[in-house]
């Protein structure tokens, strides 16, 4: 049914994903929301699917889930996937055609939560440029003085307080859990909700995916928790190098990230348990010096002896040691799109490419080169697209403003390019003013 039916996803049979706030959805791509591009879900009332109040065997079983089921079994496509479907027509894969993979014998007839992804509210200790209020509560004052003067920007509430609604039964089935955040492991729910899967004494046939800003190390305890599950992979978002990854992820401090990040590969190599991936998101502010994150990434792995894993199977889904970026779409004004030059930047990639592969085994030449390959892909995806400065600079002073940074000092090959860009239209980056100072 997979490889016949272009509309068919396994994940509302084995999987659904819970906003911050508590809503549930098919998957973290499906938009239940009118964002004005002609795609609704709004008629299904995603709204009532509030997993802190119906708990996890009401959404399974809800009628909006059945409805997207049945939709994608006539062959039909759900409104709310356009993602992948554009995805799929760009790029011949997509989200959906990767949990097809990783899934291929499910019971249509008997829906099975098998993957979970969880959050617990919005709270962050960091305000990132690539994010907003409503993954991060750092983010919450910026927001409320940005509001009205960017159309995309909106205040979201603080969700800290959310009540816990997990049973041991809810995991009978479960081979994998993703917990998003905010930042999770801060949360107290998650011990808690680690306690409540372990006394299924189902540990050991669950894999845990935690996404975290590496900001903070859990305790002791916690570390002991996640040391019972079959495999823990920390997916670290990390954007940049040194005093640069700062200012991109406001509020981080690199001795810090450095710090816990050293420590999650030391337990990687004690345990067998826990494994690491690099989960940076390319950007206008960080596309420039990327390849010296790749580089401490490489350099820290390689001083410990430490695999990198090439092939997916049907335990390992995550490739441990692995580098996975994924592309700012909000806001807008980071995107790659708006990257000007971009064949002198992957030539740039391309050389760098060739010489990091140099020596290496034939695991990391496969990783080392897809890790290039991956950042050349997705700038030629937008090769030939307008190039807009103005958006990104506005926005960049009025954080700057808010947040007393200086861009200029700390991203000088960003300020370069930008300013050489400006100078074709008689233009400079000081005679732009920010939209708070209009």
């Amino acid at each position: 049914m997979t490889t016949e039916n272009k509309t068919f996803c396994v994940l509302p049979w084995i999987h659904f994903a819970i906003k911050p706030d508590g809503l549930s959805k098919p998957c973290c791509r499906f938009q239940t929301w009118d964002a004005g591009n002609g795609v609704s879900e709004e008629q299904r009332n995603w709204h009532e699917l509030d997993h802190n109040i119906v708990g996890t065997q009401a959404v399974v079983n809800s009628n909006q889930f059945e409805e997207i089921r049945q939709v994608m079994l006539k062959g039909k496509k759900v409104s709310g996937c356009w993602k992948c479907y554009k995805e799929e027509e760009h790029a011949g894969y997509s989200m959906r055609t990767a949990y097809n993979e990783m899934y291929p014998a499910i019971d249509v007839n008997k829906p099975a939560l098998k993957y979970l992804e969880v959050s617990f509210g919005n709270y962050c200790n960091l305000s990132c440029r690539t994010c907003n209020s409503g993954l991060s509560t750092t983010w919450y004052d910026d927001d409320k003085k940005l509001e009205g003067v960017y159309d995309t920007v909106e205040a979201f509430p603080k969700i800290i307080d959310i009540p816990f609604s997990w049973n041991t039964e809810d995991f009978n089935s479960i081979e994998e859990i993703k917990f998003v955040g905010g930042e999770p492991m801060l949360n107290p729910n998650f011990p808690k909700f680690l306690e409540t899967v372990l006394a299924t004494g189902r540990g050991k046939d669950i894999t845990l995916i935690i996404f975290s800003n590496t900001s903070w190390f859990p305790k002791d305890k916690t570390i002991e928790l996640l040391k019972k599950f079959k495999k823990v992979y920390i997916w670290m978002s990390i954007d940049s190098y040194g005093s640069r990854n700062d200012y991109i992820r406001n509020k981080s401090q690199w001795s810090v990230v450095d710090s816990c990040a050293q420590k999650w590969l030391d337990l990687e190599k004690d345990t067998g348990t826990i494994g690491t991936v690099l989960t940076p998101t390319l950007n206008f502010l960080n596309i420039f010096s990327i390849d010296k994150l790749i580089d401490w990434w490489l350099d820290n792995r390689k001083k410990r002896n430490l695999n990198f894993l090439s092939r997916h199977s049907i335990d390992e889904r995550y490739n441990g040691g692995d580098i996975v970026f994924s592309s700012v779409y909000h806001p807008e004004e980071y995107s790659l799109k708006n990257v000007p030059n971009k064949k002198e930047l992957i030539n740039k990639f391309k050389h760098k490419q060739a010489l990091s592969i140099k020596g290496c085994d034939k695991n990391e030449v496969f990783v080392i080169s897809r890790m290039y390959s991956k950042i050349i892909r997705m700038l030629h995806k937008d090769l030939d697209a307008d190039v807009d400065l103005i958006p990104i600079i506005q926005h960049t002073k009025d954080l700057d403003l808010l947040r007393s940074q200086d861009f200029k000092t700390t991203l000088p090959e960003v300020y370069r390019v930008i300013k050489q860009e400006l100078q074709k239209n008689n233009l400079s980056y000081e005679e732009i003013n920010g939209r708070l100072d209009a």
